[in-house]
């Protein structure tokens, strides 16, 4: 079978200049959740899986430093999965907060 011939290209135009986008809109009927990955690069830390566990909490310090210093929209709660209660660990989980991918085990471990 012969590959078909382009005859048309399309340009899409992507911007991710939040203050660049105006009147941003999104059909419900197709948008149900989305999801934001980051990664992170803290000078003098190294990453995963060479890091030491002070490395780890040092990372954790200066995350939840710069997190809350953020106020209005982005203004949150920062819950430590070793200094959870109970019911802070059931409520995160109802509003899936925190999956467990149906590992009752993994659930323990908080």
């Amino acid at each position: 079978m012969k590959p078909k011939k382009i005859t048309k290209v399309i340009h899409i135009h992507i911007n991710i200049f939040l203050s660049q986008i105006k009147n941003a809109t999104f059909d419900e009927k197709y948008v149900f959740s989305t999801r934001v990955r980051t990664g992170r690069s803290i000078r003098g830390l190294s990453l995963p899986p060479t890091c030491t566990r002070a490395e780890r909490r040092e990372v954790e310090k200066v995350v939840v430093d710069a997190l809350t210093a953020l106020d209005g929209e982005f203004k949150g709660k920062y819950y430590p999965l070793a200094g959870m209660t109970e019911a802070e660990q059931e409520q995160l989980i109802a509003v899936n907060m925190i999956f467990f991918n149906g590992n009752k085990c993994r659930r323990k471990i908080l």
